[in-house]
């Protein structure tokens, strides 16, 4: 195979060590502080739609989920909440892929269950945290017995628990 011409294009030496390309994990990626790295995707235009009311991202890794926040976070400030899970390994022990291949059985919509409740439980947090929330003005009983989940524990922990507590009652 012949080589592809150059056009006459030479970099200057040591150009590309001077470039910055980012972080391999959004997490330490200072380039998300500036705006105009962004690419607007159905994702992101989805998210900042007002008619949405809420939004989840949910992808495998390198998608862009955790890229996404901080611009997110700029422009509805108070509004996004971000999860990492952790944990998920250890409830793997609790059921097997085929356990959980139909999601109309009970297995699946227990786990399914488990992941509300903790991200529920997560929401209560921030909002606790963010003074938006209280107990003593408006906490009904069903809450009350729920607090020590929110106060002692963290996502992945509590979905840990729900998990063990769910999928043990059905015997798995």
């Amino acid at each position: 195979m012949p080589p592809i011409p150059s056009a006459g294009l030479q970099l200057p030496k040591g150009t590309l060590k001077k470039l910055s390309l980012g972080q391999s994990f959004a997490e330490y990626d200072k380039l998300l502080e500036r705006d105009n790295v962004y690419v607007e995707t159905p994702g992101l235009r989805a998210a900042l739609d007002d008619g949405q009311g809420k939004c989840f991202f949910v992808g495998r890794r390198g998608t862009g989920k955790t890229a996404i926040t901080p611009y997110l976070e700029k422009k509805v400030p108070g509004k996004v909440l971000l999860l990492l899970p952790q944990l998920l390994a250890p409830v793997r022990g609790f059921f097997d892929a085929s356990t959980m291949q139909d999601v109309h059985q009970q297995p699946f919509k227990s786990l399914v269950s488990s992941f509300k409740r903790a991200i529920l439980d997560e929401v209560l947090r921030h909002w606790i945290s963010r003074g938006r929330f209280s107990y003593r003005t408006n906490s009904p009983p069903a809450l009350s017995r729920e607090r020590n989940y929110i106060e002692d524990y963290d996502f992945d922990i509590s979905l840990l628990a729900f998990s063990e507590e769910s999928l043990e009652a059905l015997s798995l």
